[in-house]
């Protein structure tokens, strides 16, 4: 079955083409993207201040987590236990990365949908220590997609999404 247009109940969000790292440096590439608002997973929406990072984040449906680069938590106030160091297997090498929790907000129209808290990790690498590598920020399948199902139109330059359960009752949901 061919669909031409996301059910009525899904909220259109932004979307952004997104510079990606290539084998000989950056290029642009086709990949939809979210503006994001991220903030540690204690500090409320209303309470973001200084701890706020503000950036695009790739929408990888072949990321098995959701990841931030390290220098982001830094700039947020996080700090990272030891203990949640683990290894990670990614396509080309092993690294290991810290095992973090985040609140983050989607932009929506002129405001912020909420979407709460989400499980991600921190590659404890050179590269996601310095913000001039520009590591993206990934949504994956876990701390993202298995909270939303999803509607992507790359001709259209658009994104739709349904929180599972339902978009709470109030806040900044439409």
């Amino acid at each position: 079955m061919t669909y031409n247009a996301p059910p009525a109940e899904m909220k259109r969000v932004g979307y952004s083409d997104m510079e990606v790292p290539a084998e000989t440096g950056w290029s642009l590439a086709n990949m939809p993207a979210l503006v994001v608002r991220l903030r540690p997973f204690d500090v409320s929406p209303a309470d973001v201040g200084d701890c706020t990072i503000y950036a695009k984040a790739m929408l990888d449906t072949g990321a098995s987590v959701s990841s931030v680069p390290m220098w982001s938590l830094d700039k947020m106030g996080i700090t990272v236990d030891k203990k949640s160091r683990h290894a990670v297997f990614g396509p080309s090498d092993r690294f290991y990365a810290y095992n973090i929790k985040i609140g983050v907000e989607i932009e929506h129209g002129k405001g912020w949908l909420d979407i709460g808290v989400i499980n991600a990790i921190a590659p404890d690498t050179e590269q996601s220590r310095d913000p001039r590598f520009r590591i993206p920020f990934l949504l994956g399948r876990r701390g993202f997609f298995d909270k939303f199902d999803m509607y992507i139109s790359e001709s259209q330059k658009a994104v739709w999404l349904r929180k599972i359960g339902g978009w709470p009752q109030t806040g900044s949901a439409p």
